[in-house]
């Protein structure tokens, strides 16, 4: 078998292949860029061969994931999403994976992906899907700030509403190789309290019930990032209120 069958892949390539479209119009998944995971109700499992995990997630025992394919470009799985998509089966102990269709390869970051989906399994059960993605203004701004804990600060003064939409929602994390489960155990730490993070210099692993609302907080976060840029590296710093800020002043408004 050399990919899904369609009536088991057709709902989650209807959801997958808009938020594939908007990534490659928006220049965030360029060539084979890019990733994505999305948990799947319980399916037939696999035969294929077993593929041992470096760390075991005993949480996933038994659980599905529709994942992208190794090599496999948002482009092409835009205009058809089914070959570009494969089933991740974790086997009942924790300790592997089998993958259909047989002998195909998921992404190169399902280490992440899987510890990620531990952590929503855990803790926010309506989210079923981990996003990765190169959003262009935010890869940047990251490149600019040195301290990674001073990016989200920094986001939130770019926009009346930013304390709202990314204050207590995104963070940062210092720099991990990518594919490695060095990178996979920050980033689900970090999810544990977040629905998004900023990989310095590489880009964002955000969560949502569905691939669209994953998608929503990368907009968000890549619109602050914009923002900034073209402020300016000597205006940004300087720019906006921070929230606390923003509250006394309304406060001391309020009192006359």
């Amino acid at each position: 078998m050399k990919q899904l069958p369609k009536p088991l892949a057709g709902r989650y390539a209807a959801m997958i292949a808009p938020v594939a479209a908007e990534l490659c119009r928006r220049g965030w998944a360029e060539a084979n860029a890019g990733n994505f995971s999305v948990r799947v109700q319980a399916l037939p499992e696999t035969t294929g061969p077993v593929t041992r995990l470096a760390v075991a997630r005993r949480r996933l025992a038994g659980c599905s994931f529709v994942v992208k394919r190794a090599g496999a470009r948002m482009r092409d799985i835009a205009l058809d999403p089914v070959p570009g998509l494969c089933l991740v089966q974790v086997t009942d102990d924790g300790r592997a994976y089998q993958v259909l269709p047989d002998h195909t390869q998921p992404s190169t970051e399902l280490a992440t992906h899987l510890a990620a989906q531990e952590v929503l399994l855990k803790s926010r059960q309506s989210d079923t899907t981990v996003l990765h993605t190169h959003p262009t203004a935010t890869i940047a701004l990251s490149l600019m700030v040195a301290n990674p804990r001073e990016l989200v600060p920094l986001l939130t003064r770019m926009h009346s509403e930013g304390p709202l939409v990314v204050q207590g929602r995104v963070t940062a994390i210092g720099f991990a190789p990518p594919g490695t489960e060095a990178l996979a155990r920050v980033t689900a730490a970090a999810l544990r309290r977040a629905s998004g993070v900023i990989w310095p210099g590489h880009g964002t692993v955000t969560t949502g019930a569905d691939p669209a609302a994953a998608l929503d907080l990368v907009e968000i976060i890549d619109k602050l990032a914009a923002i900034a840029l073209q402020l300016g590296e000597r205006r940004m710093l300087s720019a906006g209120l921070t929230f606390a800020q923003e509250m006394a002043v309304r406060e001391a408004f309020d009192r006359g």
